[in-house]
């Protein structure tokens, strides 16, 4: 069977190979990105897009005040 791993992933995987290899600390977005902002495990859609964040974003606008708009 023929992997097709994404160059994106072949990249994140040099880096997480790098972090372990040299004691390093990484933080993982994609993990990070999969949780609101109460901890709450949020499931990308089928695009791989932050399902809850533009909901949250227009909720909670007083949170972005002097950012780039997050919609």
């Amino acid at each position: 069977m023929i992997s097709r791993i994404s160059e994106n992933d072949r990249n994140n995987n040099k880096v997480r190979d790098y972090v372990k290899e040299n004691n390093k600390i990484q933080f993982e977005f994609k993990d990070i990105e999969t949780h609101d902002p109460h901890g709450n495990y949020q499931a990308r859609n089928h695009q791989g897009f932050c399902s809850f964040c533009k909901d949250w974003c227009h909720s909670n606008p007083d949170d972005f005040n002097n950012l780039p708009s997050c919609t």
